[in-house]
């Protein structure tokens, strides 16, 4: 509808600055040809300035600008950030704990009022001493850590007027015999020192320690990061004897049964 008005308007336009620049021309002397030429040019040219001045301030309903509120809430929608999506934390139920995805097996747990019947004395009977500290595990249990030599530790828990049990952690390297000879020789004596009557020929606690290492070797090459351990029983207490091939070390634990 705007259109036809901006055309009627800009028609009217040229048809009265036809009439009256005609007449303008007329009234100075020129003929009728060019007052009515000179009428059309100028009406013409009138009517294109008014076209453009109305095309200019007349907008199509089509094309309105949108409102500075509207502009304003686009703005807002623009630039407004994503949303963003928050997952709660993982609570220990999410959790697996270690025992549902490897089981351990149940460990040995001597009788709490069980011991060896022996004292630290008697174990440590000819053994050297290079260093003895005392160390109360968590529990408050009395615990004695002796240093056998550089390779060989003892560790001793409970009273040392009668100890529950004992471990000796040593260590057997490959480019020292001396010193292999010397810590094997050591385990065997604290074994010695727990089954005094276990002095029989061919089967004495040196013999079981070398045929036990090799057992313990072939469990090792079997199953390196568990390698199976080396268990007996004799005299109301238990051998177990394993290694930690990761720390290069043997455990040799006696307890009672």
């Amino acid at each position: 509808m705007q259109s036809v008005v901006i055309v009627l308007a800009s028609l009217a336009a040229w048809g009265g600055l036809w009439w009256y620049a005609a007449r303008y021309f007329k009234g100075k002397g020129h003929g009728g040809i060019v007052s009515h030429l000179s009428g059309i040019a100028v009406g013409f040219l009138g009517s294109t300035v008014l076209l453009l001045l109305l095309i200019g301030t007349v907008q199509p309903s089509g094309s309105e600008q949108p409102s500075p509120q509207e502009s304003k809430a686009e703005d807002k929608v623009i630039d407004a950030p994503a949303a963003t999506t928050v997952t709660a934390p993982a609570t220990n139920a999410d959790l697996a704990s270690p025992s549902d995805i490897a089981p351990k097996k149940q460990a040995h747990t001597p009788h709490p009022g069980k011991t060896l019947k022996l004292s630290a004395e008697q174990i440590l009977t000819s053994l050297p001493r290079l260093d003895q500290t005392a160390s109360p595990l968590m529990d408050g249990t009395p615990r004695t850590n002796v240093k056998l030599s550089t390779f060989a530790h003892l560790e001793l828990i409970g009273d040392q007027r009668d100890v529950s049990r004992y471990t000796v952690m040593f260590g057997l390297p490959n480019d020292d015999k001396s010193a292999v000879i010397e810590t094997s020789v050591m385990a065997a004596k604290v074994l010695m020192n727990t089954f005094p009557a276990w002095e029989k020929q061919g089967n004495n606690p040196m013999t079981w320690l070398g045929d036990a290492t090799e057992q313990l070797t072939k469990n090792i090459k079997r199953n390196k990061d568990e390698p199976k351990a080396v268990v007996m029983e004799r005299d109301g207490r238990r051998i177990t004897y394993k290694a930690v091939p990761v720390l290069g070390i043997f455990l040799l634990t006696v307890e009672p049964v």
